[in-house]
């Protein structure tokens, strides 16, 4: 297993951070198109032509954006800690 460098944990970190936050865009779209009472019952909106699709895109985005960036650290660290227990080549 080769070492992890900083672009390939830099980019690791990255993809599933998007990758999440298409996925919870996705979802908040889809809760507050097909579900709206879910998001007045969540925030009580003094507005009942409150526009519950963005607030749920918006929702879905940053809760995907954290949890993407919180599994990517989690996988580089698991992959540089299991790196750092293999034999290394000793120079000659």
């Amino acid at each position: 297993m080769s070492p992890i460098t900083v672009k390939k944990a830099v980019l690791t970190i990255t993809g599933c951070a998007a990758f999440s936050v298409a996925v919870g865009l996705g979802v908040g779209y889809s809760i507050g198109s097909y579900a709206p009472d879910f998001i007045r019952a969540l925030f009580p909106l003094t507005k009942q032509s409150a526009d519950t699709i963005e607030i749920g895109v918006g929702l879905g985005t940053v809760c995907g954006g954290l949890i993407g960036v919180a599994i990517g650290v989690l996988i580089v660290a698991v992959i540089a800690w299991l790196g750092s227990k293999t034999p290394q080549a000793i120079d000659k």
